[in-house]
């Protein structure tokens, strides 16, 4: 599609403005929120002595609810260390 096909009348130029309000106040509070959590991550593994990436990731892991498919990744890497002889 070139440029030239873009043609907006006052109601399509409106919604765009309208979408890009949103989209520009959403993004800054997802920003704000992430600054906040990373905050929170850093305060909490500092308070109680675990990795900062080592919360983040659980709490991502949490999240998406994929623990086992992490588990089963953490046998398999345990079985190829313990192959090589390095446990």
């Amino acid at each position: 599609m070139d440029d030239n096909s873009y043609n907006f009348g006052p109601a399509e130029k409106q919604r765009l403005q309208d979408v890009f309000n949103d989209g520009v106040k959403t993004l800054e509070e997802i920003d704000t929120l992430k600054n906040g959590f990373t905050d929170t991550i850093d305060a909490v593994s500092q308070e109680l002595n675990i990795p900062k990436t080592l919360l983040g990731k659980a709490i991502k892991i949490a999240f998406k609810g994929d623990y086992s498919a992490h588990e089963q990744e953490l046998e398999t890497i345990d079985k190829i260390i313990s192959a090589a002889g390095k446990k």
